[in-house]
């Protein structure tokens, strides 16, 4: 059953990451990218949310290379070539990222664990920094609940749907970072 999970959840997450990217280029109409559009990619956004460290790269530089005040800015085949690798460094992290999930989840269910590390102090610092992401995770997600409220949008289109959904996903991610982190912390000392 993993082996074949290992390779549909990867295509369904870069695929969905993929039509949201193509309806925000396709779609021309303001108000369609702002109450459909936009929610359905947040809402993917927070699915993938231990990713936003490569999100926020993808957007830092999609931003640096289309900006106009820059003194300088890759022009051309440059601009292509940096928008091409940007995003399949992005679509390959995705899936090589939910391929590790779906192996991790499976390595545990057999009592082990692909990020086991034997220095008790390296093992002792990864349960701190999965407790940390775990709280963490649970503020952004009500900073990311609150936000469409902000800005009047949370009565409108997907938002309401996007609000929740964004709310299960993100603590499911948080309890996921915590739980992995007692579980792993339950071992450090019995080991």
């Amino acid at each position: 059953m993993y082996k074949r999970l290992r390779i549909i959840v990867p295509a369904v997450q870069v695929t969905a990451l993929l039509c949201v990217v193509v309806l925000t280029k396709v779609i021309a109409r303001e108000s369609v990218n702002l109450f459909y559009v936009l929610p359905v990619r947040q809402l993917i956004a927070n699915l993938n949310y231990p990713l936003v460290v490569v999100s926020e790269a993808f957007i830092w530089i999609d931003k640096l290379s289309l900006s106009a005040h820059m003194s300088w800015r890759p022009e051309g085949a440059l601009l292509v070539a940096t928008i091409v690798i940007t995003g399949l460094t992005v679509v390959l992290c995705i899936a090589l990222f939910w391929y590790f999930v779906i192996a991790e989840i499976e390595a545990r269910q057999l009592g082990g664990s692909l990020v086991r590390f034997s220095s008790r102090i390296i093992e002792f610092a990864k349960v701190v920094v999965f407790f940390l992401c775990g709280v963490g995770t649970f503020f952004h997600a009500y900073t990311e609940t609150m936000r469409p409220s902000h800005y009047g949008l949370s009565n409108h289109g997907l938002w309401p749907v996007e609000i929740i959904l964004s709310l299960v996903f993100l603590v499911v991610w948080g309890g996921a970072f915590i739980g992995i982190s007692i579980l792993d912390f339950r071992k450090l000392q019995k080991g």
